[in-house]
């Protein structure tokens, strides 16, 4: 599967692939995006500023309807109603969720994570862009771009 994204230069590509065999030396994000199995990552810019990532990832549908596929991609215990909407994109309508959770740091504080998701169903495959931020000052800025990309990409199956 082939994604083209439009001209920008909001994005930056993350390196996953230089880390797939030796996570070891490499950041935070890029273990974690490999771990979940992303095909792909960038680095969402906004003024040469890093605002967030971008993460797409496939799955095969497998027989099972769009809806039962997604309902994977839905938070089991959000803090807030669940915002679903869908997206006009050149690639067909996509289905934006927008969740945010509360999570705890290792050392007890709690903190909220705005996750957004972005899907398509593409042959018999669902295409996935995700982002999260813990910054909710930044989660809606990297909403707004992503949504603006996600609206002129391509997908080739």
């Amino acid at each position: 599967m082939k994604f083209t994204w439009p001209p920008t230069d909001t994005l930056r590509p993350l390196d996953l692939e230089a880390h797939r065999r030796d996570p070891s030396s490499a950041p935070t994000i890029i273990r974690l995006l490999n771990e979940t199995d992303a095909a792909a990552a960038w680095t969402v810019l906004e003024d040469s500023r890093e605002v967030g990532w971008v993460a797409v990832r496939t799955a095969p549908l497998d027989g099972r309807p769009a809806g039962v596929a997604r309902a994977g991609l839905r938070a089991p215990d959000p803090i807030w109603p669940i915002e679903e909407s869908m997206l006009p994109t050149s690639s067909g309508d996509a289905l934006r969720l927008v969740q945010r959770l509360a999570l705890e740091r290792p050392d007890g504080a709690a903190f909220v994570v705005v996750q957004a998701s972005w899907s398509w169903v593409v042959g018999d495959e669902l295409v996935v862009l995700s982002s999260s931020s813990a910054e909710p000052a930044l989660a809606e800025l990297l909403i707004a771009r992503i949504d603006a990309l996600a609206a002129k990409i391509v997908i080739d199956a």
